[in-house]
């Protein structure tokens, strides 16, 4: 069996997001389709947390389910940024930074597929 290296929600997300940031203008649909994604995302974690305290199988994707809502909650904000029109402020660049670089760590034998898009968003407002 031969397994795809990412998910196609993760291609398709990436591929949004570079077109989205291509754009001059903001697409309204495009924003709220990746904010929707976003929040997916975000809220995973917590809705997974009551499966891995009851399956220690599961145990060692936790850190890879903590680094997703993580990097979701960054790309979250980057949106937030960016449809308000301002630039982040250094706390949170600084801040965002660290959680990204500690999300590139392969865990679970796997990786984040979506970071370059979250670093993307993340660049687009410093």
């Amino acid at each position: 069996d031969a397994a795809r290296p990412d998910a196609a929600v993760a291609r398709i997300f990436r591929r949004k997001t570079i077109d989205f940031l291509k754009r001059k203008e903001i697409d309204p649909q495009v924003l709220a389709e990746l904010e929707g994604q976003l929040s997916v995302w975000n809220d995973n974690y917590e809705r997974l947390k009551p499966i891995l305290a009851a399956s220690p199988v599961l145990w060692e994707i936790e850190p890879m389910a903590q680094n997703l809502s993580h990097c979701a909650e960054i790309g979250l904000k980057a949106l937030k940024y960016i449809k308000e029109q301002i630039k982040a402020d250094t706390d949170w660049l600084r801040e965002s930074a660290a959680i990204l670089k500690q999300a590139k760590k392969p865990c679970a034998q796997t990786e984040l597929m979506i970071l370059p898009a979250i670093e993307a968003l993340r660049e687009q407002v410093k």
